[in-house]
């Protein structure tokens, strides 16, 4: 006889059937599709039994599909089944704590602090000393070589040196 496993999902429940349903089919038995519906919801564990009563009262298993019943069963799973289980899965964690002494060798890290301050003073420098040269007087033409204008304004234009 067909059953649910006790905590198994309904995709794996529904493949299980619907592999010996085709296995049937291929031995030329074959069900009316209320049949199948019928089998299914009677195979379902007693967590389920409520949505199948549901079922048999406001559709009728002659209105519905296999397919129907999949997606109305897993639609049932995800939003009332699925966060109970959760619930009682978070509820058996318990932790036991225990009192360590960590030592810290806190030279290490105070020379890599060091280092790093004295390259970062270094970079800055080099940086600053950079940025100062740029703007130390009057600009200079790179094509004629006097000083108070750039190459583009020389007044000696592309004939100048």
């Amino acid at each position: 006889m067909f059953r649910m496993k006790e905590g198994e999902k309904i995709d794996d429940m529904f493949d299980r059937f619907s592999k010996i349903i085709n296995d049937l089919h291929a031995l030329k038995k074959t069900y009316a599709n209320k049949d199948l519906v019928r089998k299914i919801l009677r195979s379902l564990t007693p967590e389920w039994r409520s949505k199948a009563d549901a079922i048999y009262e406001s559709i009728g298993v002659s209105n519905v599909t296999i397919d129907g019943l999949r997606g109305n069963l897993k639609t049932y799973e995800s939003t009332v089944l699925t966060p109970s289980l959760d619930e009682q899965k978070k509820k058996g964690i318990a932790l036991k704590a225990t009192k360590e002494t960590v030592e810290v060798d806190s030279s290490d890290d105070d020379n890599e602090f060091g280092l790093v301050i004295k390259k970062f003073h270094k970079f800055m420098k080099k940086e600053f000393e950079r940025k100062g040269r740029k703007h130390d007087g009057p600009p200079k033409c790179y094509g004629c070589g006097e000083i108070g204008h750039i190459k583009p304004r020389c007044p000696k234009g592309k004939s100048g040196k």
